[in-house]
């Protein structure tokens, strides 16, 4: 053999060796390598197939027994129990206007002031009310004096009116039976007399003529003698005409309209005795409505300007107890801040009544209301006790206990809780309002096998079932379904379907 050809098998020989050594060296660092595997094929190409095999195994995770503890930490506000919301209590007086402004965070005594309203106008409508009180006094007596002399002269008004109604009755009747035959009479006598006169002048006319016809005086006297009798029978046939007009007159006139007239005049008489009997009592009646309305308008009044004094002695607000003054409200312990009533609480400032704007602390009982969502209510059936941390001191915990929860939800999905809590001698007590922590262990087990949560997979159409894929010794990978425990964001208690040997499968196989 020449030189080249054992120079080409040197080479080939030391290539061979070199690509062995690599094999056997990715093989051995393989993460699922079978320690147990056969020894006995040493072939090059049998060792680069078993590599190739391994490497296409999915990840797997083993469950493991530990100690699993849930803790639920829930927040809240610290509770001042004997807190007491301050309002202005007017029940007429709506123009409240800020004088003297309450200063938030003092500590206040029994009976300090802590907020003066302007009173001068309200001073004013107490004055006005008096004076209307007054002027309602007085109609009220004139009124009462009008009733009490109607109702005795009632009765004698009454009688009045009766004996009126009586005499014009009488008055017809008289009339009908005297005055119209005698006013008949005397019309019809004056009527003769002046028909005799007439006849007396003839005569005499007659006579005076006879008589100068046969005696000797001169035609001049005649004359006059005889013109003056002819004046006087003209005068008395005027007279006889004039009477005999009355005597038509009274036939046809006046006999029928008075005795018209005074028929009316009875009958007006009657019927306005009638009235009276029937519209005295109701005036009086009238007139005791309207004193009992003034005795309404009288209470109404009285009523008025007692609550408008009362009102008038809201216009400062004291202190009900020793404590702090806080502006705002609290709710579960949640203070509202000073914000919404930085301009009502500012001097010049309105307020409206019955509207709570203070909050006086006494500062001796005080609890932590913390927020429940209603998917925990189950774990503080079982457990109460905890510990509670205040944000105004995050390094020190205190032993505390929930001790009761609102039955029905505060705010959607939301419940109370009431937690209370001991602190030492030398502590720190928190304020009203200091938000805090309360943290709990809601579920604990020792040796609790856990998974991965995000191994744990449903079935599309029941949620209810959850399953895994373990890696059997074969290498086969299986679907199984296992019942789970309590469960955190991040682990998943199994209570059954797997043990501690399986091989949990880290991701879902594409097949």
């Amino acid at each position: 053999m020449n030189t080249i050809s054992l120079h080409f098998i040197h080479k080939f020989s030391h290539a061979l060796l070199l690509a062995f050594l690599s094999c056997q060296f990715s093989f051995g660092s393989a993460k699922n390598v079978d320690v147990n595997m056969t020894k006995a094929s040493k072939s090059p190409t049998a060792k680069e197939g078993k590599t190739e095999k391994k490497e296409k195994l999915p990840a797997t995770i083993s469950p493991e027994s530990k100690h699993f503890k849930i803790q639920l930490t829930l927040n809240g506000f610290i509770e001042d129990t004997e807190s007491i919301p301050l309002s202005v209590k007017s029940f007429h007086w709506n123009d409240l206007k800020v004088i003297q402004p309450p200063i938030h965070g003092k500590s206040v005594g029994k009976g300090d002031v802590l907020l003066k309203l302007d009173d001068q106008k309200i001073k004013q409508q107490v004055e006005s009310l008096s004076h209307d009180l007054s002027m309602l006094d007085a109609d009220r007596n004139i009124l009462q004096v009008e009733i009490e002399l109607a109702e005795k002269l009632l009765p004698l008004r009454l009688k009045e009116i009766k004996r009126a109604e009586k005499y014009g009755r009488e008055d017809l009747k008289r009339f009908q039976i005297n005055d119209l035959p005698f006013e008949k009479k005397s019309v019809e006598m004056n009527l003769k007399r002046y028909q005799d006169y007439l006849l007396y002048s003839l005569e005499e006319f007659n006579q005076l003529k006879q008589m100068y016809q046969e005696d000797d005086l001169t035609e001049e006297t005649e004359e006059i003698i005889l013109q003056r009798a002819k004046n006087d029978i003209q005068y008395m046939q005027f007279y006889v005409e004039s009477a005999e007009r009355q005597v038509e007159e009274f036939n046809q006139l006046r006999k029928p309209r008075s005795l018209e007239t005074l028929r009316g005049s009875v009958e007006r008489e009657n019927l306005h005795f009638q009235a009276q009997q029937k519209t005295n009592p109701a005036k009086i009646k009238i007139q005791k409505f309207q004193l009992s309305r003034l005795n309404k308008e009288r209470e109404i009044i009285i009523e008025k300007k007692s609550h408008l004094n009362q009102d008038l002695k809201n216009m400062i607000i004291k202190s009900p107890a020793n404590g702090t003054l806080y502006w705002g409200t609290f709710i579960r312990g949640k203070w509202s801040g000073t914000q919404p009533f930085l301009n009502k609480l500012q001097k010049g400032g309105n307020l409206k009544a019955h509207e709570p704007v203070l909050t006086l602390c006494p500062g001796n009982k005080i609890r932590a209301c913390i927020n429940i969502p209603e998917t925990h209510l189950p774990s503080l059936n079982t457990t109460k006790e905890g510990k509670i941390v205040f944000m105004s001191d995050p390094q020190s915990k205190y032993s505390a206990k929930v001790t009761r929860i609102s039955t029905t939800a505060d705010s959607p999905g939301t419940y109370t809780g009431y937690v209370n809590f001991s602190l030492p001698r030398d502590a720190t007590r928190p304020r009203a309002g200091t938000s805090c922590n309360f943290s709990l262990t809601a579920y604990e087990k020792k040796n609790a096998l856990l998974l991965p949560s995000n191994v744990i997979f449903t079935e599309d159409h029941d949620p209810e079932i959850q399953y895994v894929f373990v890696l059997g010794k074969s290498g086969k990978v299986k679907k199984r379904i296992i019942e789970t425990g309590r469960k955190t964001a991040k682990v998943t208690e199994i209570i059954q379907g797997i043990s501690r040997r399986d091989k949990v499968l880290k991701e879902k196989p594409s097949s």
